[in-house]
């Protein structure tokens, strides 16, 4: 008994440590880019298993670089009472104003838990509807 408690904990270890225990997985509702293509913003859900329920998020990035199987840089926010889009994602919309300023419009009924201002010399504003 001692040898199959031993060997479970092994492969739990093991488990653990090869990247299989991130049970997120982030499905991308659309992007858009700045006016000059130097940056992208990630609109997509993210599904981190049956316990906890999906959220929106928003990730900028530069736009040679891909989204990663990361919570989102810039905003956070589940849908409580908010409209969704076919995939689950709060009803959103992301424009760039110029290369340096993005407006984030969302339904005001979804509970926000992340909102930066201020991301690598981007401005962020937000928005209700």
């Amino acid at each position: 008994m001692k040898s199959l408690c031993q060997s479970f904990l092994f492969l739990a270890v093991l488990f653990n440590l090869s990247g299989c225990s991130d049970l997120c997985e982030n499905t991308i509702d659309y992007t858009v880019y700045s006016k000059d293509g130097n940056h992208i913003a990630y609109v997509f859900e993210r599904d981190c298993g049956a316990t906890t329920g999906f959220t929106t998020q928003i990730s900028v990035l530069e736009s040679h670089k891909r989204l990663k199987n990361k919570d989102g840089n810039l905003f956070i926010a589940d849908d409580d009472e908010a409209n969704v889009s076919d995939i689950g994602t709060i009803t959103t919309e992301v424009i760039w104003k110029d290369n340096n300023h993005i407006i984030v419009r969302y339904d005001g009924k979804a509970k926000v838990f992340k909102k930066v201002k201020n991301l690598q010399g981007i401005k962020i504003q937000y928005e209700t509807f």
